[in-house]
């Protein structure tokens, strides 16, 4: 029996324009898609509120029949090869994680290890994360209609412009939050990392996948990096 192909929504929230690298990283990911005949679109949504814009597109993709939801923000640059390294893996949330714009330059991640002291990478270059940034990560709708159920006071009633389908789809799992008790101001894609981590659902990160990402130059790097670091400085 043949196995079925996964199919896969791209989602792509911006308030700026798409960084060129991007825009090339899309157009190598689609032709690979097309060559794999994987079932593929892209949806942006511009908003000066990237949690927001997260929302609207993850309802537009719930409305849909993909599989996956795959966010790409637009100043991300990566190699379509660690997609499909994602795809392959099926996992219900996988990422890969691109280095923080410090100003010092400095190689930081957002990523929070399920248990920093002893960290597990399997054969794939695959390890299990409890927090990871959302701008190259992977989703599988279960993910979604399981958060639905679980958190139905997360519905947004207001309606957006998009169709009377999708709207009914709109639930504000993208959403920054402060936490009283550690006096800390939470991102979306922390918000969602929780929600879905608490739901039961396992998040998996790419180690050694190379990303770029962009803003006053090219912050290069994989996570990998970090861990080589703290190595040498061990040494």
């Amino acid at each position: 029996m043949t196995k079925k192909l996964p199919s896969v929504f791209i989602c792509m929230p911006t308030y700026d324009t798409m960084q060129v690298a991007t825009g090339l990283s899309l157009i190598k990911l689609m032709d690979k898609f097309t060559q794999a005949k994987i079932k593929s679109t892209i949806s942006t949504f511009k908003c000066p509120y990237v949690g927001y814009g997260r929302n609207v597109l993850t309802a537009m993709f719930l409305e849909s029949d993909f599989d996956y939801q795959l966010f790409v923000d637009s100043d991300v640059e990566f190699d379509p090869k660690v997609v499909g390294r994602m795809l392959v893996a099926e996992k219900d949330m996988i990422c890969t994680p691109y280095r923080k714009k410090t100003p010092d330059n400095s190689v930081k991640y957002s990523v929070a290890f399920k248990d920093p002291t002893d960290i597990k990478i399997d054969n794939k270059g695959l390890t299990e994360i409890t927090v990871g940034p959302a701008g190259l990560t992977l989703v599988h709708r279960r993910v979604y209609e399981k958060l639905m159920k679980d958190h139905p006071h997360l519905k947004i009633k207001q309606k957006e412009i998009i169709s009377e389908e999708a709207n009914k789809y709109f639930y504000n799992f993208w959403d920054t939050v402060f936490d009283q008790k550690s006096g800390y101001w939470w991102g979306e894609d922390t918000h969602f990392s929780n929600l879905a981590t608490q739901a039961g659902f396992k998040f998996y990160a790419v180690v050694d996948g190379e990303t770029t990402h962009h803003g006053n130059f090219g912050f290069t790097g994989t996570l990998l990096d970090t861990f080589k670091r703290t190595d040498e400085k061990a040494n």
